[in-house]
């Protein structure tokens, strides 16, 4: 290979390195109750799939700020900083030794869903949910599942 094209092979390289390295590259559900999925969705994107009603449980810092975030945006499945600032979907490589936390959305069935809140371990894994309730973002660009109606007052406090 000549000396001037090594360097825009190396790019490649890493332009190809970079993007087989995903967040979600498989179908997993979590180790402890199989309960919460995260499926490629037949039409294409990664959707969360919970197979159980779950009892709201108070969100505590910093999962309340990261649902804070996830309930105001557009993504089914997406990735949060410790001070709430979307990183990411559900394709974000999610770095090593870095506090990441993932906010998964599911419709359970006609105006029933359920978003969990849980610090990531890395790649296609999660932490036990830090949280759970019943409520997701109202609008999805992902077609994971379609508008979700919000009562004011839950519109209202949530900012």
């Amino acid at each position: 290979m000549p000396s001037s094209s090594w360097p825009i092979a190396f790019l490649l390289l890493l332009c190809v390195l970079h993007t087989v390295r995903a967040a979600f590259t498989r179908s997993i559900c979590n180790s402890s109750s199989q309960q919460y999925c995260v499926q490629k969705n037949p039409a294409g994107p990664w959707c969360f799939a919970s197979t159980i009603v779950t009892q709201s449980t108070v969100c505590g810092l910093p999962h309340s700020i990261a649902l804070a975030a996830h309930l105001k945006q557009d993504l089914s499945i997406a990735y949060y900083s410790p001070k709430g600032e979307r990183l990411g979907g559900a394709e974000y490589p999610v770095p090593a030794s870095t506090i990441v936390y993932l906010c998964a959305s599911a419709e359970l069935g006609p105006g029933q869903y359920h978003t969990m809140v849980a610090l990531v371990l890395g790649d296609n894994d999660w932490n036990t949910p830090g949280c759970n309730v019943n409520l997701a973002p109202s609008h999805l660009s992902d077609g994971c599942f379609g508008k979700v109606s919000v009562p004011f007052f839950l519109t209202f406090q949530l900012g």
